[in-house]
């Protein structure tokens, strides 16, 4: 059985928008796409630990006009990958990520579309989403619609921009903070759900204890190669090591990952960091 449920790989900073919701301006001079010879090091250590890799931390994995070679090695390495895009740009040449044997999932921040000056017409974005979502029904990859912003008030736009394509879609009754699933076709879902706040030492402390799934269902390896306990620590500010200079188990059972590990199941010790993470929050509430 493997450790892990998913392991994310950030490997470009690089993004075509600047969302107010996302700290992607932050961690100056480390903005560069990691290079594939260092991917494929990191693909072989992680296939002992998941058989999921998600390409993403910050950044979006479509800036990378090579994308498809990442998706190659995953593939000789026997992974699979998720993807997470703003949907801004999606080319011919995707077409073959789309079909692509290691592509398991695709996420798209619909979030981004109020977030953010689009660099093209709200019309041209749309045929994006139309162009995925056929190509999601050949290949039958799973495919999630994100729109995580729910206390704003363009959700009822965002059904206006989506009713072309899928119809009149009926919206359970929505409880704060919790995330819902709508089924528009198969293997295809419009996941809503609350913005969180990014974790950030700049951030007032959210809370003292609680728990979370990082260092047990998942780490991040930032694209300079530090190893993090989650996705969510963009900056680095819990590096338990770095994997161009240790091995990624070392790294994992190092003393500092291991008290991690012990203070979330205990749910009584937290890093400076978690305690300002909004996300945090979530977790808390579902193992209280």
């Amino acid at each position: 059985m493997f450790k892990f449920h998913r392991i994310h790989i950030e490997i470009t900073r690089e993004c075509f928008l600047h969302c107010d919701f996302c700290p992607h301006h932050t961690r100056s001079g480390k903005q560069s796409t990691m290079s594939l010879e260092f991917f494929e090091k990191i693909c072989e250590e992680s296939k002992e630990l998941s058989s999921l890799l998600s390409l993403h931390i910050l950044g979006d994995p479509f800036c990378v006009p090579h994308l498809s070679d990442f998706l190659d090695i995953a593939t000789k390495n026997g992974l699979q990958v998720e993807l997470t895009t703003t949907g801004v740009v999606f080319k011919q040449h995707h077409l073959q990520i789309f079909s692509h044997s290691a592509l398991r999932q695709l996420n798209i921040s619909l979030t981004s579309l109020f977030s953010s000056p689009l660099p093209i017409t709200l019309e041209s974005y749309m045929e994006n989403i139309w162009f995925v979502c056929e190509e999601q029904q050949k290949n039958d990859f799973f495919l999630n619609l994100r729109f995580w912003n729910l206390k704003s008030n363009k959700l009822k736009i965002l059904l206006d921009l989506l009713k072309p394509y899928f119809g009149e879609i009926q919206i359970p009754l929505l409880t704060p903070n919790q995330r819902h699933r709508i089924r528009l076709k198969k293997h295809l879902i419009l996941e809503l759900d609350s913005l969180f706040k990014w974790p950030s030492l700049q951030n007032p402390i959210l809370q003292e204890n609680g728990y979370c799934l990082g260092l047990q269902s998942h780490i991040g390896i930032l694209n300079d190669g530090s190893v993090v306990p989650c996705c969510l620590d963009s900056e680095g500010v819990l590096n338990l090591g770095n994997i161009q200079t240790h091995s990624l188990k070392d790294i994992l059972k190092s003393p500092y990952a291991q008290a991690i590990i012990r203070g979330f199941k205990q749910k009584n010790h937290l890093e400076d960091l978690c305690k300002r993470c909004g996300f945090i929050q979530k977790f808390s509430r579902k193992y209280q």
